[in-house]
Formats: C-alpha cells, sequence, structure tokens
C-alpha cells in the first residue's frame, strides 16, 4: 500500500516539474513562492540577531549625585550616629 502510494506521489511530482519547466508563467509564479518563503525564512532568522546587536549598544543612563559626607553627618540623629560607629569599629576590626 505504501509503495503505490510512494510511485503515485512521484509520478505526480513528475508530472508537475515538467509541467513547470516547460511553461513560463507557472514556472514564474513558482520561482516566486519559493522566494517568498526563502526570503521570510532569512528575515525570521535575522530579526533575534539584529534585536539583540541593537540591545548591547544601549547604555543605561548614568546619575551623578552630589553627596556631601559632612551634611549627611550633621543631619544624622543620635541613634543613627550609633548605629554608623558600630558599623565602623566593626569595618575596622575585619582589617
Amino acid at each position: 500500500m505504501a509503495e503505490a502510494i510512494a510511485a503515485a506521489a512521484k509520478a505526480l511530482l513528475k508530472k508537475l516539474a515538467v509541467d513547470i519547466a516547460l511553461d513560463k508563467d507557472k514556472r514564474n509564479k513558482f520561482l516566486l513562492i519559493v522566494g517568498s518563503i526563502v526570503v521570510g525564512l532569512i528575515f525570521l532568522l535575522m530579526t533575534p540577531v539584529v534585536v539583540l546587536s541593537s540591545i548591547g549598544g544601549i547604555e543605561p543612563p548614568t546619575v551623578e549625585l552630589d553627596f556631601n559626607e559632612s551634611d549627611f553627618l550633621n543631619n544624622l540623629d543620635d541613634e543613627s550616629r550609633e548605629k554608623l560607629e558600630i558599623v565602623q569599629t566593626q569595618g575596622q576590626t575585619i582589617r
């Protein structure tokens, strides 16, 4: 059964190939369809590459902060100042 179907499909493909090869209008339509499919596949394969390469060129914005240490220390309350001193002494013991 499978051999009969394969033989029928082979004969049909031969007939279509001969028909397309001999008829210029059908050949042009066939080449247009095949070419469109190939171009579409190439486009689909290249899209991720283009997107990823464009993402690599984006630089995040930089933020500049004006930090004045003396103003920061002067505005601390007593509890925060004690916590800061504890952290500083612990950092010095690590050295």
